[in-house]
């Protein structure tokens, strides 16, 4: 409730704002404009009105005089009754023309000559000295007479000015009322709600960062129901924080899982270890069965709880290498040399020696920063597996050659044989899954774990035509050890998943 009564209790947040401000500038000017555009034509209009107001005055008085003249007066005797018309307090002076000929002046001469009159300049209004000059064709004399009257516009530029003083406060007052308007309802509409925004933005920036997400705090915009972009915004950032909540609570669940399957990894190790302990013990006790003089069936049993014995024991060491953290003794493997000594070892090994065991070599020297007896560890597994996977006599090719990906090389097993089915395909690197049927799934798991450790990758394809591909990418060094020549790895056969 303090957050909002901050907000609502601030009206000088509108004029805090350096938008509203903008906006609000912008109104008033362009109304002021607006206003200027449409009223300046009616300013001139007024001018205009006040003088035909005036010659029509001037006009009346000289054509009440004329009616009083006698019919048949010269050009000098009409001009002297014309004269009379500076009785009227508008009227200072005046020029008579006949034909073109001037007769005369009375008053006040006006500047407007019959040259201007030739060229159809019928008005002369001059503001700086309150004069106006008008040409009057007098109805009341003949065609021939032009009469030209100097008026006093003394009262015309003091009502033009008073017009625009008048107008100039309208366009004001308008202004204002409209920009007032304006203000009221930018803020009502737009500062406010933005306020509010920038508010639980920052508000949302801290409770998200302690994490206090549940329940999920009230925030001042996302209440507000708006049909317009505003109240996008304001519906993406709600659906925002219900994002983030919910990705939270999903992270913490996370994290309790993890940390229940840590305590379990941890109890499991401990179980392992207590295991392994009198089954060493169990061990070396039916060891010493096999001296003593058993009857057939009693040696079969022996023999029997022999293999279980071991292949548990087995299976608990394995799991130990899983779940124990991969510790790595790092030294430079010339991987060619490596691969060619192992090769020569495992062709008389059981399981490989009936089959061809095809090694092909990058013709340059590889090296890497590897463990040898983990990542021998890793070939052998992976040389195993094809193996069973073929029968006797058919061929395993094994290969090193570079990566199309520079400073990294690849080891490359394939063989033939039935085609692993693409949905078993992803889980073979699993723990404990396995298609084997005296297996326990961990090998290739075990080799995964390795081969990142490495900072490599491991990738397996398998497919009718082809056969079955497992490939390991491995980072490989830009120079040998020692002070050899450099041994930069090129391209040569680019494999997938590189």
């Amino acid at each position: 409730m303090t957050r909002w009564r901050a907000l609502l209790q601030s009206p000088q947040t509108l004029f805090k704002a350096s938008l509203s401000q903008q906006i609000v500038l912008w109104v008033f000017a362009s109304i002021i404009t607006i206003e200027v555009i449409i009223l300046v034509p009616s300013v001139y209009r007024r001018q205009h009105e006040l003088l035909q107001n005036l010659r029509e005055i001037s006009a009346a008085k000289a054509s009440g005089i004329l009616d009083m003249k006698p019919t048949y007066a010269s050009d000098a005797e009409l001009l002297e009754y014309i004269s009379y018309t500076q009785n009227n307090k508008v009227v200072l002076g005046g020029r008579l023309y006949a034909n073109g000929r001037e007769v005369g002046t009375f008053g006040e001469p006006p500047d407007l000559t019959w040259a201007d009159i030739v060229n159809r300049k019928t008005v002369d209004f001059q503001r700086a000295k309150a004069r106006y000059d008008a040409v009057w064709q007098m109805s009341s004399l003949a065609a021939p007479y032009t009469l030209v009257i100097r008026h006093d516009a003394s009262f015309v530029n003091r009502e033009f000015y008073y017009f625009i003083l008048r107008i100039s406060g309208l366009v004001v007052i308008i202004s204002i009322f409209v920009t007032g308007a304006t203000m009221v309802i930018l803020n009502r509409m737009v500062i406010t709600p933005i306020c509010r925004l920038r508010q639980d933005l920052v508000y949302a920036g801290d409770v998200i960062s302690r994490e206090e997400l549940d329940p999920l705090p009230r925030f001042m915009s996302i209440p507000t129901q708006r049909r317009d972009e505003l109240g996008e915004v304001t519906m993406a950032f709600g659906q925002m924080i219900d994002q983030i909540a919910k990705a939270i609570a999903q992270r913490k669940q996370a994290e309790k899982t993890i940390e229940r399957l840590a305590e379990i990894g941890e109890l499991s190790s401990m179980i392992v270890h207590e295991v392994r302990n009198p089954l060493t013990t169990v061990l070396m006790g039916l060891h010493s069965f096999r001296n003593m003089d058993l009857s057939d069936r009693a040696r079969t049993r022996l023999t029997l709880a022999l293999e279980e014995s071991e292949r548990l024991q087995r299976l608990l060491n394995e799991i130990l290498m899983y779940a124990k953290e991969q510790t790595l003794e790092l030294e430079p493997l010339n991987l060619n040399e490596m691969v060619t000594e192992l090769a020569t070892a495992l062709r008389d090994q059981p399981g490989v020696c009936d089959r061809h065991l095809h090694l092909s070599l990058s013709p340059q020297p590889v090296w890497i920063q590897a463990d040898r007896d983990k990542l021998k560890q890793v070939c052998i597994n992976l040389v195993s597996n094809a193996c069973e996977a073929v029968r006797d006599g058919e061929t395993i090719a094994w290969s090193v050659m570079s990566s199309d990906r520079p400073g990294y090389t690849h080891i490359c097993i394939h063989n033939g044989g039935d085609p692993i089915p693409a949905d078993i395909l992803p889980k073979l690197t699993r723990p404990f899954f396995t298609t084997k049927s005296s297996g326990n799934g961990l090998g290739l798991a075990i080799t995964k774990r390795i081969i990142e450790a490495h900072s490599g990758r491991l990738w397996i394809e398998s497919t009718q035509e082809t056969g079955t591909t497992v490939t390991v990418c491995l980072p490989c060094l830009p120079t040998a050890p020692h002070g050899l020549d450099p041994t930069l790895v090129q391209p040569q056969n680019p494999q997938p998943g590189a």
